[in-house]
């Protein structure tokens, strides 16, 4: 009887797993453990599900078991690995998919998780091997070609990397594909005349991103519906001329065909040298003179808008994300303004023993606020989120915090950015070193900017 219980609460915790409900799958993977304690292959599935919860002690002392029951347990390893990549010890996690790879070489997987290891480690051209090994094994691995772009594309090679990034929307955990009911726009000898449906995808720094390459639709004599978040819909109405831009969900008719809004650039086969960086956003008036009137900017020392956290489901938060603590340095000497809607708990409490700081986030109601507060600060200091696209498409002045192994938009080793020319990127010298880069930008105030 014990057995049949614990096979059901097994075979629930999968279906579970497969749902994506971590929490409930991993009450029954428990359950069943506890009538079945050296089952391997619950303690594998009870492990990968603590992976997904972020439970990775958990996770490990359970692969750890299994791996102990049976040496060559590859899924077992891979789980390990993955929890020591997470953890950020890139090097053992590098070691265990050697393991595991010994063991079953043609190991999709264990190739793809070591690209992924050896991209953080930013050895780049044994990463892009790793990747293509997983691919020759299962030429629909999605995630690689994938993992294949972001480095293509950090390298600056934008000829394979958008291509190659095109595998985004088949991905594991891939964004919805919207609109499939209509033909996707594949050539543009297809669309002259016709009416396209442009969808935004992805986080709302990625619309604003790309929303540049509307306009060059519009030269095409096409009739463009683009469709946002709703947070975005007016400042890009009154800044794009173009198109016509809806909120998503908003009914729209029919058109001739769609296209997502990252696939644009490769579209429009364009390089790194074909990117437009002219400023490309606009502020509304009405709110520019509300916000002026309202924020309280000194006139004798910088005022700055900051941010230190984005939205904190995304997928590299752990890295791109600080805490408001670290701008104290900047706070002594400047007068913050902090523009972001959501604050952490650690950071409201920072904030309430530095009232000198000034939260905005409830007084935000759209990026039309936050474009209108940006443009009435001098200058802006803001880790890798939607405010540094904001702002860098209005052309202020921007300071951007960036993690070690940066997102591929940033690309590598360079202080500059071809997607905004008022940009300038602070890199971290090694993970988690952070204020090695508020020393820099403090020092880069003090000769530049404080008066």
């Amino acid at each position: 009887m014990s057995f049949e219980i614990a096979k059901k609460h097994f075979l629930d915790g999968l279906n579970l797993l497969d749902m994506e409900r971590y929490e409930e799958a991993e009450f029954h993977f428990l359950e069943s453990l506890n009538l079945m304690p050296d089952r391997i292959s619950t303690l594998i599935n009870l492990s990968a599900t603590q992976i997904k919860l972020k439970k990775f002690s958990d996770a490990k002392k359970y692969s750890e078991k299994a791996i102990e029951l049976d040496n060559s347990c590859t899924e077992a390893l891979i789980n390990l690995g993955v929890i020591n990549r997470e953890q950020g010890k890139f090097i053992p996690a590098l070691e265990v998919f050697e393991v595991a790879l010994k063991l079953k070489p043609d190991y999709y997987e264990a190739w793809a998780n070591k690209g992924i290891a050896l991209h953080e480690l930013k050895r780049y051209d044994e990463a892009l091997a790793s990747y293509d090994q997983a691919i020759s094994f299962k030429p629909d691995l999605y995630d690689a070609y994938w993992g294949k772009a972001l480095i293509q594309l950090a390298l600056g090679n934008f000829k394979d990397g958008l291509k190659n990034y095109e595998y985004r929307l088949e991905r594991t955990s891939a964004y919805p594909k919207r609109h499939q009911e209509f033909p996707l726009l594949t050539n543009l000898n297809q669309a002259s005349g016709k009416r396209v449906l442009v969808w935004s995808e992805q986080g709302h720094g990625d619309t604003i991103q790309f929303s540049r390459f509307i306009k060059n639709l519009n030269d095409l004599n096409i009739d463009i519906i683009f469709e946002v978040q709703a947070g975005l819909k007016t400042l890009l109405e009154q800044s794009i001329k173009h198109a016509k831009v809806i909120c998503e969900g908003t009914p729209f008719g029919r058109v001739d065909f769609q296209i997502p809004l990252m696939s644009l650039p490769l579209l429009l086969e364009l390089d790194i040298h074909d990117i437009q960086n002219d400023p490309y956003l606009e502020d509304s008036k009405e709110d520019s003179i509300f916000w002026k009137k309202n924020l309280s900017v000194a006139n004798n020392k910088l005022n700055i808008g900051i941010a230190c956290s984005g939205n904190e489901q995304h997928i590299n938060d752990k890295n791109r994300s600080i805490d408001l603590k670290f701008f104290q340095p900047i706070a002594d000497q400047a007068n913050l303004f902090l523009i972001q809607k959501d604050l952490r708990k650690k950071d409201q409490d920072f904030l309430r023993a530095h009232p000198e700081i000034k939260f905005l986030g409830e007084e935000i109601k759209s990026f039309n606020d936050s474009a209108s507060i940006i443009q009435a600060m001098d200058l802006i200091i803001t880790v890798d989120t939607s405010l540094a696209h904001l702002s860098g498409a209005l052309g202020k002045s921007t300071l951007i915090l960036i993690p070690r192994n940066p997102e591929w938009r940033w690309l590598l080793d360079r202080q500059d950015s071809p997607w905004y020319p008022t940009a300038k990127i602070f890199r971290q010298p090694h993970s988690g070193h952070w204020e090695t880069v508020i020393e820099d930008i403090v020092l880069y105030l003090n000769l530049n900017h404080l008066r």
